[in-house]
């Protein structure tokens, strides 16, 4: 018996003499004298779901960039719902408060904002089990805020998120830690705040993603490792840093920006500031030194530009390439062809204002008008004016961003996705069975 047999091809498209539609296979009949068979059709959605299933997909990679609230907080046990404890409290999702909290680890699962009030004490020590941190989130950031204390002290780590990790609202954090002091997977954000930190081996504050530093006080030491460290770029403005380093001082990849600020980095074995990028200095006071006879500064692969300040010392110290043969490796300060070890820079003094006696305002003939040009003048001397992020437009590099405490805007934002994708999808099967 004679078999003919039409190729089929392994997509399921039928490309033998008696395709009737070559686009899309409803059936597939095999001829072999006998009776024909017809074999079970495919759905005629099931490209469309094969294009849902990576749209998801893609939707689940962008997701993670809005604010999912904690699924469970650790806090001697675990907690999945609404619960409180001595010092402490948590509403179920994103929000904890510490208030006169002394106690062991803190640990969460998603986004996490803790409220400080009073003096609080978290501590881990070899008997804690679970995390390697005094104060740990997994699957998302960490902000720690209000007016209150917390000191933190831990045989391993002192606070790591996979995200973030912010500091802000007026909050006095103090940490020590036998390896990282504070690590986060992106930011370290430190904002009209108070933050020291010391540890023994591992860097004081460390970043994957930017160091950014405004209007606050920071202290960071490392005995034998780096005392800030970051992945992409540092900012320090209208703030006062003070960094001591076994290893180098501050160190990263991408640029360093010191704004109105004073900076002291020292290293006792390494350099004191050597970022992978440029460096600039603009209106600030700088004090570097490397104990080991290091750079004191160096830019490698990048550019120093200091601006609205000027090198004290070394006298007659300069800005400089350095080569490594032939090949400008960056740049750094010297003087008279050595190296500068130990560098001074300070910040212009602004010359005395010129008063005008014809400009002078008579307090008997316009004491309105005196009023409002004092006014004026507390912006117009430089003073820093400070918003909040809810008074700004726009925060964060000039993205705008989910707060965190809009608890529910990630899983939001994706049951509205899916939702509006499942009804697409619908649509487009039932007009294609009508057809």
């Amino acid at each position: 018996m004679k078999h003919d047999i039409e190729q089929v091809t392994r997509s399921g498209f039928h490309v033998g003499k008696h395709a009737a539609n070559p686009d899309i296979m409803t059936s597939v009949w095999f001829r072999t004298g006998l009776a024909r068979k017809k074999c079970a059709p495919q759905p005629r959605w099931s490209g469309t779901m094969r294009v849902l299933v990576a749209v998801i997909a893609a939707a689940l990679i962008v997701v993670p960039q809005y604010a999912f609230a904690a699924s469970k907080v650790h806090v001697d046990q675990d907690y999945d719902t609404e619960s409180a404890g001595q010092g402490w409290s948590w509403d179920g999702k994103d929000n904890m408060a510490l208030d006169g909290y002394g106690g062991g680890p803190i640990s969460a699962e998603g986004d996490l904002a803790v409220t400080v009030t009073n003096e609080n004490t978290v501590t881990k020590s070899d008997g804690d089990s679970g995390s390697d941190a005094a104060i740990e989130v997994t699957g998302g950031s960490l902000t720690i805020k209000g007016e209150g204390s917390l000191e933190v002290s831990s045989n391993k780590d002192g606070i790591t998120a996979s995200g973030d990790v912010s500091v802000s609202d007026g909050a006095n954090v103090t940490v020590e830690a036998d390896d990282k002091g504070i690590a986060a997977g992106g930011d370290v954000n430190v904002d009209a705040s108070s933050v020291e930190v010391s540890t023994e081996e591992g860097a004081a504050i460390s970043a994957d993603g930017s160091v950014k530093i405004s209007d606050s006080n920071v202290t960071a030491s490392s005995r034998s490792g780096e005392s800030i460290k970051y992945g992409e770029a540092m900012d320090v403005a209208g703030s006062t840093v003070a960094a001591l380093g076994g290893g180098h001082g501050i160190h990263g990849d991408g640029d360093l920006t010191v704004t109105d600020s004073n900076l002291k980095a020292t290293s006792t074995n390494g350099r004191a500031i050597s970022p992978n990028g440029n460096i600039v200095f603009d209106g600030s006071t700088v004090e570097a030194e490397s104990r080991s006879g290091d750079k004191a500064i160096a830019a490698f692969n990048g550019t120093i530009t200091i601006e609205n300040s000027s090198i004290v010392d070394p006298e007659q110290g300069q800005v400089v390439d350095f080569m490594d043969g032939d090949t400008v490796l960056g740049q750094t300060i010297s003087v008279s062809g050595d190296v500068a070890s130990k560098v001074l820079i300070e910040k212009n003094k602004e010359p005395a204002a010129v008063v005008d006696d014809d400009a002078v305002v008579d307090d008997e003939d316009d004491p309105e008008e005196e009023e409002d040009l004092d006014t004026d003048d507390s912006e117009a001397s430089g003073a820093v004016v400070h918003k909040t992020k809810a008074e700004s437009a726009t925060y964060d590099g000039g993205r705008t961003l989910p707060a965190t405490g809009d608890s529910n805007l990630g899983t939001l934002a994706l049951a509205t996705l899916i939702a509006s994708l499942m009804a697409v999808i619908l649509i487009r099967v039932r007009l294609r069975n009508l057809e």
